[in-house]
């Protein structure tokens, strides 16, 4: 459980970071970096749910419970539900979070 938080707490730190972007207007974090961290971030969190990554404190998985898979499946629809967005598709669950 602590993982998977760590994987959204750093997904929605992001939000933060780009807010200090817009503010000092640096430039850096516009929508389309934005989407592909969260792509890469949401694509990490499902790999671990899967049990193809693991850290050094996870103890070996045989198989993989269908709580987990399922959860899998859902961060994964959600990755699928982000890509177009990296091509200005607009994403009305998510617009709150995400930059100008």
């Amino acid at each position: 459980v602590k993982v998977i938080l760590g994987f959204v707490i750093l997904a929605l730190s992001l939000k933060f970071l780009s807010t200090a972007d817009q503010v000092y207007q640096w430039g850096i974090l516009g929508r389309d970096v934005f989407l592909a961290l969260w792509i890469v971030v949401f694509s990490l969190l499902g790999f671990y749910l899967l049990g193809k990554i693991r850290f050094r404190y996870d103890s070996p998985m045989d198989h993989v419970g269908v709580f987990r898979f399922s959860l899998a499946i859902a961060v994964f629809s959600f990755v699928v539900y982000l890509i177009p967005g990296m091509w200005g598709a607009p994403l009305k669950a998510i617009s709150g979070y995400l930059p100008p």
